[in-house]
């Protein structure tokens, strides 16, 4: 709730984007790290219960931080109520949220992983189904600036990456950590920001989040990859390290 945010404002003053692309990238740089970021963090075989905690954190203080962000970096730009908001945001969380829970806890572990499958299919598709109603409504505007919004995203999200790997380099992380933080920072929610887009803004305001759900999936998989060959490449030479250590230590004696 610090780098994205900033980072998205500062790149909205830059390039003086028009108010509903500028409305669109604040949404977008508010919006919590999405449940993408935990599998990211699998594949780059980094500290994934802190990127679930993360992800877990954020998510919990969305419905006060996106309003209060939104609010104060948008608002020169757009009308925005922080109560109405702030209540959408906790709908759109906080209720599946808590309905899943019990769920789970009603049906019980066997259940729910019989039907973890299913479940994911029908999420991915939902999202699917948001992502192409926002593109069949702002078809025409897409194709007049999309290399431009594309562009726009991609320095947000890899400005993101960026920053959240020097800052917790800084700040002496471990690997494993850093790798998860970083990724955590970079990959926002962006169905989240699609669904607010619906209810309290224009049709356009949702084009940055729509672009950003397949940017940020390739970048993020791009980054886990590196991340993952780094992480083999420290264990190989950390076990070369032992056996050495190992072999050397007879002969001492």
């Amino acid at each position: 709730y610090t780098i994205m945010p900033l980072l998205a404002y500062g790149l909205v003053l830059a390039f003086e984007m028009p108010p509903e692309m500028a409305v669109g990238m604040i949404l977008l740089g508010s919006c919590p790290s999405g449940t993408a970021s935990n599998v990211m963090g699998f594949l780059a075989k980094a500290d994934v219960p802190l990127s679930v905690s993360i992800t877990t954190c954020s998510t919990l203080l969305a419905p006060l931080m996106m309003p209060f962000i939104v609010w104060g970096l948008a608002g020169q730009w757009v009308e925005v109520s922080f109560v109405a908001m702030a209540m959408t945001v906790m709908k759109v969380i906080l209720v599946p949220l808590v309905l899943g829970l019990l769920a789970h806890r009603m049906m019980g572990e066997k259940h729910v992983a019989s039907l973890s499958k299913i479940l994911v299919l029908v999420s991915a598709f939902g999202v699917l189904v948001i992502l192409g109603g926002v593109i069949a409504v702002n078809g025409a505007k897409i194709l007049e600036m999309g290399l431009f919004v594309i562009v726009m995203v991609l320095l947000h999200n890899l400005g993101g990456f960026l920053l959240g790997y020097v800052v917790t380099g800084k700040l002496g992380f471990g690997k494993k950590q850093q790798h998860s933080v970083t990724l955590e920072v970079g990959m926002q929610n962006d169905a989240l920001a699609i669904s607010l887009v619906s209810v309290f803004f224009a049709p356009a305001v949702a084009i940055p989040a729509a672009v950003g759900a397949l940017v940020h999936q390739v970048t993020g998989s791009i980054l886990a990859g590196l991340f993952a060959r780094h992480m083999d490449a420290r264990e190989k030479k950390r076990n070369a390290a032992l056996q050495a250590q190992a072999v050397a230590v007879p002969g001492n004696h």
